[in-house]
């Protein structure tokens, strides 16, 4: 009996170390998240939400995306819900009215006013 008694303290004893390391490590990764600066912070939730819950880009962002992108000279940007109208001149200086996605930034239709 005394035997049976001795493994069961030594099971409560690793139990209860066990639960102990668990909470040490999420608080250390509580932690970690904490001391990241705010946009870190941002950028880590934006990414792992799905593309129809991430926010829109900015102007500015749908502008250097579009450079990016062979436009160098944008003149109109208009946002409706989640598209971007865009007036924009290509590197050869042909002009389009471009279609833009508004969370990811990519063009999704594009039409050569020059025509």
């Amino acid at each position: 009996m005394t035997i049976a008694f001795a493994h069961s303290g030594v099971a409560a004893a690793l139990i209860i170390a066990g639960m102990a390391s668990a909470a040490t490590i999420a608080h250390a990764q509580a932690t970690d998240q904490a001391n990241q600066p705010v946009a870190e912070q941002t950028d880590q939730t934006e990414a792992a939400k799905p593309s129809s819950e991430k926010q829109v880009l900015s102007k500015d962002e749908i502008i250097a995306r579009l450079k990016e992108q062979g436009y160098p000279e944008v003149s109109k940007v208009k946002r409706e819900k989640d598209q971007y109208w865009v007036k924009a001149k290509n590197t050869e200086g042909k002009k389009f009215e471009l279609h833009v996605n508004a969370k990811t930034g990519t063009i999704s239709r594009k039409e050569n006013e020059d025509e």
